[in-house]
């Protein structure tokens, strides 16, 4: 699933606080894409900055507020304020 955020090494930040870590614990790079996540589950949160154009289109990536449960009980949401937060309610 890919987030789109304003600040992508602030965001990713806020998810080392609850123990989700870039895979592969690769190094962070300002631009590009980001995934986050352990290679074993095979499941990913793809970071990307607000206007970057997605692949094989002409749109520009656009924050907007949502929220996603992960199974483990973290939840990652972006708020009205269009920041990334996130907390563990497991």
């Amino acid at each position: 699933m890919s987030i789109v955020v304003k600040d992508k090494l602030k965001s990713v930040s806020a998810l080392h606080a609850v123990s989700i870590f870039e895979r592969d614990h690769k190094e962070i790079a300002a631009e590009g894409l980001t995934f986050m996540g352990a290679r074993k589950d095979a499941s990913y949160l793809l970071f990307v900055n607000e206007g970057r154009t997605w692949f094989f289109s002409n749109k520009n990536a656009e924050v907007f507020p949502m929220e996603v449960l992960l199974s483990d009980g973290v939840l990652v949401k972006i708020d009205e304020n269009l920041e990334l937060v996130s907390s563990n309610r497991g």
